[in-house]
């Protein structure tokens, strides 16, 4: 018997802003017996799914205009100079340094397109307070100046991939559409050369269309891809509401791919510099500001690796979620991988060094997990962007700004 094609590979941009408490990020030891810092102690069931990075430099950003919070979001995912700034597209950073939108396409755009032409949608932007539109909060583009806006609404975004009427092609969800079309390029055919068959062919390819209409039939039946209970409505600025927010965008981005809507997603967690107080973990000063604070000031420490820890508490959800789908003979989880990414490393000083980079999952066995890579020695991150690309099937030995790029990453795949 023929052997069951391959799952599909997915990938998932998990993103958090305003960089780590570094010293308490990442991982101690050698390459296969390592341990965990504090910040990561909600990933330790999941240990041998990650790779853990130390010494990899966002050396793209010393190019072109742009400093601080913005130029690591332009470069983060895009490995290329910023756009020279314009009325429509500048912002001014803390340094007055105006700057416009990011200079390339980004990774997950150009992975999506590649891998994303079979699936409703070719990929899904998912964030959580998300809604300024500027530089400093764009991370997904299609191209040079041209950001893709994350959605922040949960219920948008529902609607968007699992609700609607079933009455009209508005109304119909990506995946009744996605169904649908199989008849509907049946019926264009039919129509087409239909005249010219005699009375016999007709008979048949009316039997076959017929044949067509059960085949849909089963699939919408059977094959029913339900959306999750993703509770009320909250409101989308409030900071409270970040908790459920994010659970309901992470349990639609599950759902999105195992219904295959998508392969290629990203969750962008707020936005960097955004004044922001994480009041649910009894903060009363905003990430941002304490992010500056200088690393003697262990209260501001003490909250910031709060967040951090946060944060990978809904990575652990995460990937709990995946791993929970049945997929071939693994689960979802098997064939994804996620990368875990912030603009800055020290936001005291916006550093873009030893960046806090992290891969979980192995999309398919093409990364070998388990492993804590140290001392890259500040390998540009386009590096690891083409390691990225390659693991998830595409050719290529160099992404963004072919200048810095070396390769794919040693040791990685």
């Amino acid at each position: 018997a023929q052997a069951a094609p391959a799952p599909p590979k997915r990938l998932i941009i998990f993103y958090t802003p305003n960089g780590k408490v570094m010293n308490r990020w990442g991982a101690t030891g050698g390459e296969h017996n390592f341990v965990l810092k504090d910040s990561l102690a909600p990933l330790e069931r999941h240990r041998d799914d990650l790779i853990i990075m130390d010494g990899i430099d966002m050396v793209s950003c010393q190019r072109g205009p742009g400093s601080g919070h913005p130029i690591g979001m332009a470069h983060l995912l895009t490995g290329t100079a910023a756009q020279a700034a314009s009325d429509n597209t500048s912002f001014a950073n803390g340094n007055n340094e105006p700057m416009g939108y990011a200079g390339g396409i980004s990774i997950d755009q150009h992975i999506a397109n590649h891998i994303g032409q079979d699936t409703p949608f070719k990929s899904l932007e998912f964030g959580v307070i998300n809604t300024v539109s500027q530089v400093a909060t764009r991370l997904n583009y299609t191209g040079a100046g041209a950001p893709l806006p994350p959605e922040s609404n949960p219920h948008q975004m529902f609607e968007r991939l699992f609700g609607g009427s079933q009455l009209s092609d508005a109304g119909l969800t990506a995946l009744q559409r996605k169904r649908r079309s199989v008849i509907d390029f049946a019926m264009s055919d039919y129509n087409r050369i239909i005249p010219r068959l005699n009375p016999s062919d007709r008979q048949k390819l009316e039997a076959h269309l017929e044949h067509l209409r059960s085949i849909e039939s089963a699939l919408d039946v059977a094959g029913t891809c339900e959306g999750p209970d993703i509770g009320p409505a909250v409101n989308l600025n409030r900071s409270e509401n970040i908790p459920a927010i994010g659970r309901a965008q992470m349990d639609m981005l599950v759902a999105a791919l195992r219904c295959d809507l998508t392969r290629v997603t990203t969750l962008q967690w707020i936005c960097p510099a955004k004044e922001m107080v994480f009041n649910f973990l009894g903060h009363t000063e905003a990430q941002h500001p304490l992010s500056h604070r200088h690393l003697t000031d262990t209260a501001a420490q003490d909250q910031l690796a709060q967040i951090d820890h946060f944060f990978n508490q809904q990575l652990a959800y995460l990937i709990d979620s995946l791993k929970a789908v049945p997929e071939g003979d693994g689960t979802l989880f098997d064939n994804t991988v996620i990368l875990v990414c912030s603009e800055v490393s020290h936001g005291r000083i916006h550093s873009k060094q030893n960046m806090p980079f992290l891969l979980a999952g192995s999309a398919g066995g093409s990364f070998r997990t388990g492993r804590y890579l140290s001392g890259l020695g500040g390998v540009p991150h386009n590096n690891l962007m083409v390691s990225l690309m390659n693991g998830m099937g595409i050719a290529g030995d160099t992404f963004g700004d072919p200048e810095i790029c070396t390769g794919p990453l040693d040791n990685l795949m």
